[in-house]
């Protein structure tokens, strides 16, 4: 195991995030669980990492005795939270997939409920927060009709503009006006910034059928999916534990995979290196079985040490005397040519978006100025002098300015005056947990329930001082107890750019 050196909750969470358990492992389980381990640390790590199912039903199924209860009974809580949220979010996914395909628009479910199911068999242990669509790019227009006429929002956009969208862009985001439901139409697998052209057409012909909740629908074929999967954990940087469990159980549920067919469809679309990042994370970190070509390309690839590296300690934790991680940087290793990374800033700085095209309108013969405007309206948001545009809002409130972000210290006496206001973004909330949601991709941050506690008091109205004594007189203990942890956790909003002002 990859991470032996790292802490004993760490090497209990490896060993806990699969979905069969053999002797050897559950061992290892137990002798863990007899050890000196820091419960509270642990929980959060699996929560931040959506990996609560696969350790509550692990060590359910392995050493419940051994368990605090009051661990084992949180675990239990929020195994069955979860399973409801699943099981809405399944439902509202058929009925989708039943409206579009009524109209002969061919669909295919991307992650999200069909992955639970075709890979750990249990839509109760991989959650998420949203659903994704697959369809034809000429199918756009056709389909975010349907999808508004639903009742879902998104920006609106003149459909003459659509087609230069479709070109740039890979997906379109939705959220239904309840506020319950959040979609991603995509029309392409990973964003033009970070190519992975794997041909939509030839999904389709190899798309596979799937039951879901009765229901017959169709997907991607395994070794599409495998592929499919190791970009998008590349892309996001491989941020957490469940995407790394996804390829080590599709690598389970399909044990015939045609790896010779996937490393060359790998190399063919220059992403070997994703791959290889992606099935090696899986086999060092949870141990799946691969066959010895894998392995020995795996071993040949003299960047994936370094890179696994990164992960592991972006993961878990830097270790004292490593690098800061940059995201950036390793979105630009992970790719296999030179020429992918200069268009990655190419693409990233100069091609316009829906974005760029919403903000103004252009004629089409002066369409070539949005690769001008692009770079300057980034800068604007990110100075705060250009407001973004949020699902569902008219043109007028979309022309407010967000207040330039507060230079202020958070050392010393900050503590005592700051009253931190959060910005505006669109916050879906998931019962115990809250999602705050980037329309354009960029930021996707789910609150447990402590921490959606301190952001609803982000309301510009409170110091830390106050948020510490409300919280404390609902929880019924001193105010000093609580006011380090709000700190940080406040702390961190101001890091990640949540808030507005301090």
């Amino acid at each position: 195991m990859l991470c032996r050196s790292q802490r004993l909750e760490v090497q209990l969470l490896l060993c806990c995030t699969r979905t069969f358990i053999n002797a050897a492992t559950a061992d290892i389980i137990e002798t863990l669980c007899c050890g000196n381990l820091d419960w509270t640390w642990l929980l959060s790590l699996a929560d931040e990492h959506d990996v609560t199912g696969l350790l509550y039903q692990s060590l359910q199924d392995t050493c419940p005795d051994l368990v605090p209860v009051a661990v084992i009974d949180k675990l239990r809580r929020d195994f069955q939270t979860s399973t409801l949220n699943t099981l809405f979010f399944t439902q509202e996914l058929v009925k989708l997939l039943q409206l579009i395909e009524a109209y002969d628009i061919p669909v295919l479910p991307y992650k999200g409920p069909a992955l639970a199911i075709a890979l750990y068999g249990n839509l109760s242990l991989r959650p998420f927060c949203d659903l994704d669509l697959l369809i034809h790019p000429q199918d756009l227009v056709r389909v975010k009709h349907l999808l508004v006429a639903e009742g879902y929002d998104t920006l609106e956009v003149e459909d003459a503009q659509e087609a230069a969208n479709i070109w740039s862009d890979n997906e379109r985001d939705f959220v239904r006006h309840d506020r319950k439901v959040v979609l991603d139409l995509h029309w392409r697998i990973t964003p033009r910034f970070f190519p992975f052209e794997l041909p939509i057409e030839e999904i389709w012909k190899r798309r596979h059928s799937l039951s879901v909740l009765g229901t017959t629908v169709s997907t991607l074929a395994p070794e599409d999916l495998l592929l499919a999967l190791c970009a998008h954990g590349a892309k996001e940087c491989w941020g957490k534990l469940k995407w790394i469990c996804d390829i080590a159980e599709l690598i389970r549920a399909y044990p015939n995979l045609d790896w010779n067919w996937v490393l060359t469809q790998a190399k063919q679309l220059h992403s070997q290196r994703m791959l290889l990042l992606g099935v090696g994370l899986a086999w060092q970190l949870l141990e799946v079985n691969l066959p010895e070509t894998m392995q020995a390309a795996i071993q040949n690839e003299q960047t994936l040490p370094e890179l696994t590296q990164q992960v592991c300690s972006y993961l878990f934790g830097s270790q004292p005397g490593e690098s800061r991680f940059i995201p950036t940087l390793f979105r630009l290793w992970v790719r296999d040519r030179v020429s992918e990374r200069v268009q990655y800033f190419v693409w990233r700085l100069f091609v316009p978006n829906v974005r760029d095209r919403r903000l103004i309108v252009l004629p089409k013969p002066l369409t070539f100025f949005y690769y001008l405007l692009r770079p300057l309206r980034l800068l604007g948001e990110k100075l705060g002098f250009i407001a973004r545009r949020n699902l569902g809002s008219n043109d007028s409130e979309q022309k407010q300015s967000i207040a330039i972000q507060s230079d202020v210290d958070w050392v010393g006496k900050a503590i005592a005056s700051a009253r931190p206001r959060s910005k505006s973004f669109d916050v879906y909330d998931l019962g115990d947990e809250l999602l705050i949601y980037d329309l354009e991709g960029e930021l996707g941050i789910t609150l447990n329930h402590s921490s959606k506690q301190i952001w609803q008091l982000c309301d510009g109205t409170h110091t830390i001082e106050d948020m510490a004594t409300i919280l404390c007189q609902q929880l019924g203990c001193a105010g000093e107890v609580l006011l380090e942890d709000i700190y940080t956790t406040v702390t961190q909003f101001h890091k990640l750019g949540l808030l507005e002002s301090l």
